[in-house]
């Protein structure tokens, strides 16, 4: 079972990742010119980190129940 500390490590990880791809969808569609990002790579970072998020909150919902 993870810690309190580890789960917050976490969640907060995966709030930093949301908030990175919810700034990049006002970016335009074609990748930085210093990047490499492709609007299917960023749709899949952000499918992650809301993936993330939800195991986040389930785990620290266990962690609060037990």
């Amino acid at each position: 079972m993870l810690g309190s500390h580890e789960i917050n490590e976490r969640a907060a990880e995966a709030m930093r990742r949301a908030d990175n791809a919810t700034a990049e969808e006002y970016l335009a569609e074609a990748p930085h010119p210093e990047s490499d990002t492709t609007p299917q790579l960023r749709q899949q970072q952000n499918e992650a980190a809301a993936e993330a998020m939800r195991r986040a909150d389930v785990a620290y919902t266990r962690d609060d129940e037990v």
